[in-house]
């Protein structure tokens, strides 16, 4: 009888525990690798007709097994540093441009609605919405519902002598519409059908701001004109609980906006793409690793190849991108040409596609990126300073001055912000510019806090960032060419006296707001209400001289002009001249001199007629007074006075 002692049975427990990693791991690949395979497979024998790779058949020739996990994972790229999988979130807005317009017909704030013409009639503005959002397909056309906000909307441009359409609604789609068709077939195929030029520009500016209002979620956004925006949100899930959780808050900001959205979240921006391009749900995520299960059964134009390749494609049979894992690659390549292979490459993971910031290309920018939370103001000012001065080294190289400088900070615990300090007058140095950094970075942990004013003052023992600080940039958004000045030698003080009110207004703007600093700037008009408006208070745009003026309109004009006329008492003597007495409430004035009239009227576009005749008068005391008489009325009023 063999006896086993401690020893043996210790060494045939690590042989079995050894040998049941070893079978789980090969259970692994194979669930992983050849299960994706065959799911594939499947798919294809379905779509294609039952036809089938052959067992062990390569499908790309000599160059790899696309569905080899070992490869995979080794294409696929990871942060070096904390081992994150690459995750890119897609926002695809398939109805953006009609979304916009069915927007603002529903809140009645579009200008366009003024001059929209439905079947030759103007169209009248629709009273706004409580919400401010447009009404979804289900409920436009509704019973008792008529108007332009339920008609079916495209938009068109003018090419030459012709009218095409080049966006549809939802329900103009479902009636059998298409971009290309011109508008009388249109409107023959679609009774009651709501038409409006298409405002490239418009939509442009609104991505834009879509996008950078979507860096709250991640800084490296790319704009794909002209519906999609593409988020690298790499490491980004747990901060907002979980991948699908930080998708649910895009998709739900953008419908609460009006805008239909399908949103795909996956390893790769081709995946990504592919996926929100061809479901029809709000949020698809795509668990890691598994890109090509969902890429299988979807067409092969969401790969973003050309359109004449996917009618090539669709010629030979290949209707969806499953059908493009079987083919050889060397024969893809030969047949279809690089790009073809290039694009499927990218959307497997094979071929690394990094994302281009478009919202701040080619703007001077310092950035740093901490390992672990900070809350203590004093360091984070530290850290911004260095930042400051290395944009400085940058402005310095390309001969540039700042004129705005944004503020982009990530935390640990609560959602990005972002600060913007504008400068009365270009910067050259950061020595100022670091003084309004130093009290705006006080502010950071009072965005966070409800009842609090951004702009409020934070002692100097109390400033701390309780949400941590985990990322901060520096973008110069508005930069200028530097041009030098040179002082003479006996404008020195005036030269202080600008560089003091500058700091003054900086330091007044950063505390208040960005809009409470103005002055008064001359417009060319005749009527003296409209004749000026408030502009942002900068020091290198100079108000012009009311002396310089058309007409010598200036120098008849007073320097000092009444928020609202004042009604004036006066006695006239013969005709229609002008008064020899008058009173301003309980002053009395009695007329020395006067000189006019001049003639003020406005156009019939402008509103309610004026007409004015303007009078310079002098009295008995040496005061002077701009006086007028309403030629509409016949009454006097007080409009201005001499200094």
């Amino acid at each position: 009888m063999v006896r086993y002692g401690w020893f043996d049975l210790l060494l045939a427990l690590v042989v079995f525990a050894a040998w049941s990693l070893a079978v789980s791991d090969h259970l692994l690949r194979v669930t992983t690798g050849q299960g994706l395979r065959a799911g594939m497979n499947f798919q294809q024998q379905g779509d294609s007709g039952g036809r089938s790779p052959e067992p062990g058949a390569s499908r790309n020739g000599d160059a790899g097994t696309v569905g080899d996990p070992a490869a995979r994972d080794a294409a696929s790229p990871r942060s070096a540093d904390s081992g994150w999988t690459r995750r890119i979130l897609c926002l695809y807005l398939p109805y953006f441009e009609t979304d916009l317009v069915r927007r603002d017909l529903w809140t009645g704030a579009s200008s366009a609605t003024s001059g929209a013409r439905r079947n030759g009639r103007t169209l009248p503005s629709g009273p706004p919405s409580a919400r401010g959002l447009p009404p979804t397909d289900s409920q436009c056309g509704g019973p008792g519902e008529s108007g332009h906000q339920a008609a079916p909307l495209v938009l068109t441009r003018r090419t030459g002598s012709s009218v095409f359409v080049v966006q549809v609604c939802p329900r103009a789609a479902a009636a059998g519409l298409v971009p290309g068709t011109t508008l009388g077939q249109a409107q023959a195929s679609v009774p009651g059908l709501l038409a409006l030029e298409y405002e490239q520009v418009r939509a442009t500016g609104t991505l834009q701001r879509i996008a950078r209002w979507s860096q709250r979620f991640s800084p490296l956004v790319q704009i794909c004109p002209p519906r999609t925006l593409l988020i690298d949100v790499t490491g980004c899930g747990p901060l907002f609980g979980s991948e699908r959780n930080l998708g649910q808050q895009a998709v739900g900001a953008l419908l609460r906006r009006g805008l239909r959205v399908s949103c795909a979240l996956a390893d790769t921006p081709g995946a990504a793409w592919a996926v929100a391009h061809a479901n029809h749900e709000a949020l698809t995520v795509v668990p890691p690793g598994h890109s090509s299960a969902f890429l299988a059964p979807l067409p092969p134009s969401t790969l973003r190849l050309e359109p004449q390749t996917c009618q090539q494609l669709a010629t030979l049979g290949v209707r969806t991108i499953g059908d493009l894992f079987v083919l050889p690659r060397a024969a893809l390549f030969a047949r279809f040409g690089p790009e073809t292979v290039r694009r499927l490459q990218q959307a497997l993971g094979e071929v690394i596609e990094p994302l281009a910031d478009e919202t701040l290309a080619g703007q001077p920018q310092s950035q740093l990126a901490l390992e672990e939370p900070i809350q203590d103001c004093r360091v984070v000012r530290s850290l911004a300073g260095h930042l400051l001065e290395e944009l400085f080294e940058q402005l310095s190289c390309r001969e540039l001055s700042l004129g705005r400088l944004l503020v982009l900070a990530s935390f640990a615990n609560a959602d990005p912000a972002r600060l913007e300090i504008r400068l009365a007058r270009p910067a050259r140095s950061s020595g100022h510019v670091a003084r309004l950094l130093s009290d705006r970075l006080e502010q950071l942990d009072l965005k966070n806090q409800a009842g609090t004013t951004p702009h409020a003052h934070v002692p100097e023992t109390d400033c701390a960032l309780p949400d941590g600080l985990l990322g901060l940039r520096l973008v110069a958004a508005e930069t200028s060419p530097w041009r030098s000045r040179q002082v003479r030698m006996f404008d020195q003080a005036d030269f202080e006296q600008e560089e003091s009110l500058s700091v003054l207004i900086d330091q007044v703007r950063n505390r208040l707001g960005p809009d409470s600093v103005r002055r008064p700037e001359l417009v060319d008009d005749h009527q003296p209400e409209r004749s000026f408006h408030y502009v942002s208070a900068e020091i290198d745009q100079q108000a012009g001289d009311p002396s310089e003026s058309e007409d010598g309109a200036g120098s008849e004009r007073p320097a000092r002009l009444l928020a609202e006329p004042q009604p004036l008492r006066v006695i006239t003597g013969a005709g229609a001249g002008p008064p020899t007495w008058f009173a301003s409430g309980p002053v009395e004035h009695l007329v020395q001199q006067s000189w006019g009239p001049q003639r003020v009227e406005t156009a019939w576009w402008r509103g309610p007629d004026v007409r004015r005749d303007y009078y310079r008068v002098a009295t008995d005391l040496g005061e002077q007074f701009w006086i007028y008489r309403d030629a509409v009325s016949g009454r006097w009023f007080l409009h201005g006075v001499f200094v």
